[in-house]
């Protein structure tokens, strides 16, 4: 049986994205295919030389979610020097939608977390049904969209 190899996923935001596709890939094959490292907010060359050696010393793999172009062609550039396979996730579709739409992506890093009024509006709702779940507080009900009511501990 050989070694479990190492598939880096590196990002200058949070990195879900890259896991998520790290997740789909690996789930194609054994389940002992490859073990996941998340490297999340990763904004300077010197990271990226760091996580690279890495990979490159123990035989890993890497993809990412770079959004910086300076930051994906040092990538580019250090994964050659060092013999390091790796997937730019993020980087092709940049340049096809850019060509297709005439216009340029924002190159901003999370901007698909940002925090806007649809995330706050999800939160109010967690929060109402949190006070409100055990219905010892029947005020609540006039505020509420849906009341279930059943059993306790049902998993309503």
């Amino acid at each position: 049986m050989s070694e479990t190899k190492t598939l880096y996923v590196v990002s200058d935001s949070i990195g879900e994205t890259a896991e998520k596709v790290a997740k789909a890939t690996i789930s194609q094959f054994d389940q002992d295919a490859m073990d996941i490292v998340r490297i999340p907010f990763v904004r300077h060359t010197e990271q990226i030389r760091n996580i690279i050696e890495e990979a490159a010393s123990n035989g890993g793999v890497i993809c990412h979610t770079l959004v910086s172009q300076e930051l994906r062609e040092s990538f580019e550039q250090i994964a050659r020097e060092e013999h390091v396979q790796y997937v730019d996730i993020l980087g092709p579709m940049l340049n096809i939608v850019s060509n297709v739409t005439d216009s340029r992506p924002r190159m901003k890093p999370g901007i698909i977390h940002r925090l806007d009024q649809e995330y706050f509006k999800r939160v109010a709702a967690i929060e109402f049904a949190v006070k409100y779940d055990d219905g010892k507080n029947p005020s609540g009900f006039k505020k509420a969209d849906v009341v279930l009511v059943g059993v306790s501990r049902t998993s309503k």
